[in-house]
């Protein structure tokens, strides 16, 4: 129902809505998009939305907004206003998180006492599974799985 994900999260239920932003795919240069954009929210909460005219759930190969790619870049930086404290009420707090260069684990090693800060199943031996997207999670203590 519209408006459920606003309230959970405190926002204003009334969204600001901008139309006319270009969705294209490698099949298909014509989409358009509507971004749904809560205020309201409280403090370190960042309520978007984008609704992709005709793209069912899956957002199709190649695709992009405004021709920024949705891809791992996008979420990127859509976590880095997060931790910066842009958007919504404000962020995580302290500075952004640097992007994980592909290709690089930074040393991931196995440390039995480590666990990620949001779940304590996310051990090093988890981490090691998808080490390049995971070695830069961090546990309570802000030490980053690479470390």
């Amino acid at each position: 129902p519209e408006g459920q994900w606003s309230s959970h999260n405190g926002c204003s239920k009334s969204p600001e809505i901008i139309d006319g932003i270009v969705y294209s795919t490698i099949s298909d240069s014509n989409g358009q998009a509507t971004l749904y954009k809560y205020g309201g929210c409280p403090e370190g909460v960042i309520l978007e939305h984008y609704a992709l005219l005709g793209a069912g759930h899956s957002f199709g190969r190649g695709a992009a907004l405004d021709e920024v790619e949705i891809d791992y870049d996008l979420a990127y930086k859509f976590i880095t206003r997060v931790e910066a404290g842009s958007g919504g009420g404000g962020g995580g707090g302290g500075s952004p998180t640097p992007a994980p260069s592909v290709g690089s684990t930074r040393g991931c090693a196995d440390d039995p006492d480590w666990n990620g800060k949001f779940n304590e199943a996310h051990t090093c031996e988890y981490v090691g599974k998808k080490p390049i997207q995971r070695c830069q999670w961090e546990n309570t203590n802000g030490v980053l799985a690479s470390d």
